[in-house]
């Protein structure tokens, strides 16, 4: 997120300080299953140059440190609670149809719980290098 002095210059569409060891992709399914808590975090959205609540799904969304204690809390709660599931973990999903919304119903969502709460963490590692470090954490959406 700019202050005013940035440096992360976009190149190509890309930002310049990205670091390949450091890219987690989350299910966007999963994504959206934490929509609502999602929507709590700071983020900037570098196209309309403005600070916004959640995150641009279609788009890019950025955080700095600023946005790092509330998104730290939110991936840190959503890890406590599916330390509390069991060994596969089925959500529901969203509500999808084929021909018509008579015939519709709800997708399930299945994951492994070891590798799911290891994503988390991960992002809560990453989360706290972005707010002891002059780092930022770019979203580039779906």
């Amino acid at each position: 997120m700019p202050n005013g002095n940035s440096t992360n210059k976009k190149q190509g569409g890309y930002y310049k300080r990205a670091n390949s060891e450091d890219v987690i992709t989350l299910d966007d399914d999963l994504f959206g299953y934490f929509g609502d808590s999602l929507k709590w975090i700071p983020t900037f959205d570098p196209i309309k140059n403005k600070m916004m609540m959640g995150f641009n799904y279609y788009g890019n969304s950025i955080m700095n440190k600023e946005s790092m204690t509330q998104f730290i809390t939110v991936m840190t709660s959503w890890r406590d609670l599916f330390q509390a599931a069991p060994e596969n973990i089925n959500l529901q999903g969203p509500f999808f149809w084929i021909d018509e919304p008579a015939s519709g119903q709800y997708e399930q969502l299945e994951y492994d719980k070891d590798v799911l709460i290891n994503n988390l963490e991960q992002l809560i590692l990453i989360g706290q290098k972005v707010k002891d470090q002059d780092y930022v954490i770019v979203y580039f959406g779906i």
